[in-house]
């Protein structure tokens, strides 16, 4: 499957910015330590991360969702990056240089993390969405 590379303003849907840190902890060996989560939505997430060499991009991976106090918010979900960015000098002021943001979609969610992730949205969301749209 090729991974889309496209601008954040092609994205469709709306993406909520957050009023507490969540990390992703991404199975493998694809990024360094947690990914710092900048926006989500039922459908994903948009994280910055330092990538440890083999290119994510359009792979299936399993991560997990974690708070800022470590506590894991949902486990072993699966989800496939669809879009990788470099970071604009501008947007970075406390983001590692060789960071990049990353846009991961959630795949094959059952019923019950469906309704756990609009748990987590009412919890750690900002109650207007943000501007910015993803898919």
């Amino acid at each position: 499957m090729p991974t889309e590379n496209r601008s954040l303003e092609q994205r469709g849907h709306v993406r909520y910015q957050l009023k507490e840190n969540i990390f992703v902890a991404i199975q493998g060996n694809y990024f360094e330590d947690l990914a710092s989560v900048v926006d989500f939505n039922s459908n994903g997430v948009g994280f910055f991360s330092v990538c440890k060499g083999r290119e994510p991009a359009g792979k299936f991976i399993i991560f997990d969702l974690i708070s800022d106090r470590e506590q894991v918010i949902l486990r072993s979900l699966a989800g496939r990056v669809i879009f990788t960015c470099e970071i604009s000098l501008t947007n970075k002021e406390t983001i590692d240089e060789a960071s990049r943001r990353y846009g991961l979609k959630f795949i094959h969610l059952s019923a019950l993390q469906k309704r756990q992730l609009d748990i987590i949205t009412k919890k750690y969301a900002l109650p207007e969405p943000r501007n910015t749209v993803s898919s």
